[in-house]
């Protein structure tokens, strides 16, 4: 499966897997049926109208109106793309801007709807980082979302015969799963490079961590004390 790794705003790698052409073509799919079903109903509604002509256009505009607001909205999905298990992201590991959306969103139109999705399939297929043209020029990319459960369930098994009395940090609930896989990726990339930035970036979590949980005392194994957090976290959360 290809990846690609995106540095976030926080200054670490995360590794995602880019979408297969045939997920993004089921998200553009279901997203078109949401289209052609609005459009029937607007069509249904207000096909005697004075002004029906203007109808095609209404439900264009309508068209890229939902599919920049729900990835602005929704982070970086469409309701085909949360069907499927895919999301758009920044290149740069930024997120998604107004302009963004609307470039993606313009140029579906011709990739897409006025093609049948043959333009975007073509170049999205043959393209290093399965991109089109949308992607391109608003320097984003399409991966794939990693389970909300990711984390909890790839440590249950390990986490069976403990229990909550184990726990040394209760404070871990203030926490979200987001925090945890972020830091979970931040141990891994230090594991992996061992530098200097990454280092400081490990030093910067646990700082960060004692103080949302509001604590004081003095971390010795930074790396021992992060992974304690994320083993707390799951047996709390499990």
């Amino acid at each position: 499966m290809k990846s690609i790794s995106i540095e976030s705003s926080q200054g670490v790698l995360i590794d995602y897997n880019l979408s297969s052409v045939v997920a993004r073509f089921g998200a553009s799919f279901l997203d078109m049926i949401l289209y052609y079903v609005y459009a029937f109903v607007v069509a249904s509604m207000f096909g005697n109208f004075e002004f029906a002509f203007i109808l095609p256009l209404i439900c264009l505009l309508s068209f890229m109106l939902y599919y920049i607001l729900m990835e602005q909205y929704a982070g970086g999905q469409t309701l085909g793309k949360k069907a499927v298990g895919i999301r758009a992201v920044r290149v740069d590991g930024q997120p998604l801007s107004l302009v963004d959306s609307a470039i993606r969103a313009f140029l579906l139109l011709f990739e897409g709807f006025f093609t049948l999705g043959s333009l975007a399939i073509l170049i999205s297929g043959t393209s290093r980082n399965r991109q089109r043209l949308g992607d391109v020029a608003s320097d984003t990319v399409v991966v794939n979302v990693p389970s909300k459960n990711s984390l909890r369930l790839s440590r249950l098994n390990q986490l069976e015969e403990l229990s909550k009395d184990e726990v040394v940090y209760n404070e871990v609930l203030v926490f979200s799963e987001e925090d945890m896989l972020f830091i979970k990726n931040a141990i891994n990339e230090y594991t992996k490079y061992k530098d200097e930035i990454r280092a400081q970036i490990i030093h910067s979590l646990v700082e960060k961590a004692l103080l949302k949980m509001d604590l004081k005392i003095e971390v010795k194994n930074k790396i021992a004390f992060l992974k304690q957090l994320i083993k707390d976290y799951v047996i709390l959360t499990r």
